[in-house]
């Protein structure tokens, strides 16, 4: 492998990536509330790709950053893809394009070791069909090379599956924690109506001191529906997060593990957030909501404590840890439903949704937002927000979310904003047209992904969707 790119062609990866257009600088904006920044930071993968999608972003300690996904080269379908970025934003340091199967391989969330050298992504690679996929778990060193003993998977490719990880932590022993589901794809009785959580060593090695009967070494999984009395539907496990704090001679040390997502009721319509919390050994820590897990309703927007309400339907997406005043909350962000369409899946009416939780037993903070909620979008003519990522300042405690708004001319636009340490709502970057494509309908842009990378400047990645070009890798700076 050359870590040498050439900047219009990456003849190093397995599948041909090119990149034809002219990017200009990442330059960081001084306007504190994420107005557009005027570069455009748009990286356009052309043909033969033609579906491409930026998934998720860290930065190393240096500055560097780097960005998982997938490209797509028509004869293999979509590339689990791996790009690491100079500071500036634009300089492409090295691309990695893995082929594991013949279909669909994505690459959906990257975390970097405690020594902030070695990058882990997780994902998956594509079976024949839509529900038969392979967990991946990759690690590869700063210069873009597979550390020996990598990949490692969690199923086949034949086995008729859906496998996946859709989420990754690193503690501070450099175990890898992933999040999201494995075993047979049948709603009603399958693993995929759980949360299912591994842990693995640095070296790729099963962690044989964590995990759970019934589940294997290594693993725990939870039906969430059922811990907190529903009958059971569907489970959906989207983000993994580590709480940790060393032992004192006055405190206690902490180890907690997070799992967050959303668990449904009924096929049509009922769905709200849903976390669960474990300690060190992978079992559920019943001081989180009395049981492990703790759901949240959502009605157009706001806490709704009446659980049941057709009207709720909500997606968590990501959490993190805010600390402010010397007290440490989990917040979360996703998407609810708004006042005239909770349809499940609808998207012209939803609202981007931020909630904070106590940490002693997982209790709505509400001093936060309105009585524990911050939302907007469903009110707003252009149509509704959905949130799909979020990031603490560590410096700041205020809170970036960004995801898409919907717009009833242009379809989905790129968005972006701003929140207070208390859910205050900032400017909010909307109708963001990356490549300014003329309107088209259906059209799709969306951030997956955001970070802060200074007190008042986010680097977000996505995807711009035009009807003609198909997708484009999208990684933009405000």
């Amino acid at each position: 492998f050359v870590i040498n790119i050439n900047a219009t062609t990456n003849a190093n990866a397995t599948g041909n990536i090119t990149n034809t257009a002219t990017v200009s600088s990442y330059l960081n904006s001084s306007d504190s509330n994420l107005q557009n920044n005027t570069s455009s930071d748009v990286l356009v993968l052309t043909p033969p790709i033609n579906l491409h999608r930026a998934e998720s972003v860290v930065q190393a300690s240096n500055g560097d950053f780097i960005v998982v996904g997938s490209s797509d080269s028509l004869t293999q379908g979509k590339e689990f893809t791996v790009r690491r970025y100079a500071p500036d934003g634009t300089t492409i340091l090295w691309t990695k394009v893995e082929n594991f199967s013949a279909n669909n391989d994505v690459a959906v969330d990257v975390a970097l070791d405690n020594l902030d050298k070695n990058i882990v992504v997780v994902g998956y690679a594509g079976g024949p069909t839509t529900t038969n996929t392979q967990a991946v778990l990759m690690k590869y060193d700063p210069s873009g090379t597979a550390i020996a003993g990598f990949p490692k998977t969690v199923g086949t490719l034949t086995d008729a599956n859906y496998d996946y990880f859709g989420s990754v932590a690193i503690d501070s022993r450099d175990r890898i924690v992933t999040g999201g589901f494995d075993g047979p794809e049948t709603v009603q009785v399958g693993s995929r109506a759980r949360f299912v959580v591994h842990r693995f060593l640095s070296s790729g090695a099963v962690d044989t001191t964590f995990g759970i009967s019934p589940s294997a070494s290594g693993r725990t999984e939870t039906d969430v529906l059922a811990v907190l009395g529903h009958s059971q539907y569907l489970n959906g496990l989207d983000d993994v997060l580590i709480e940790e704090r060393a032992a004192t001679a006055a405190t206690k040390g902490i180890y907690r593990i997070y799992a967050g997502g959303l668990i449904r009721y009924t096929p049509i319509n009922i769905s709200t957030f849903a976390i669960t919390r474990y300690n060190q050994s992978g079992a559920l820590d019943t001081t989180w909501g009395g049981v492990g897990a703790i759901e949240t309703h959502i009605t157009n927007g706001a806490i709704d404590t009446t659980p049941g309400d057709p009207a709720q339907a909500s997606i968590l997406y990501e959490m993190g840890l805010q600390t402010s005043g010397g007290i440490t909350r989990l917040v979360a962000t996703g998407t609810g439903c708004g006042p005239v369409d909770c349809a499940y899946g609808s998207e012209a009416d939803r609202s981007c949704v931020v909630t904070r939780y106590d940490l002693a037993a997982g209790a709505i903070d509400t001093t936060f937002g309105s009585s524990g909620a911050a939302n907007f979008g469903a009110s707003n003519a252009t149509g509704g927000k959905a949130c799909t990522a979020m990031d603490v300042n560590k410096t700041t405690n205020e809170i970036a979310v960004s995801g898409s708004g919907y717009n009833t001319t242009t379809g989905a636009d790129y968005m972006a904003r701003k929140l207070g340490i208390n859910g205050a709502l900032g400017t909010i970057n909307i109708n963001d047209n990356p490549n300014a494509y003329a309107a088209l309908n259906p059209r799709e842009d969306r951030s997956q992904g955001v970070i802060w990378t200074s007190a008042t400047n986010v680097m977000t990645v996505g995807f711009s969707f035009d009807t003609t070009l198909l997708d484009e890798w999208v990684v933009k700076g405000y």
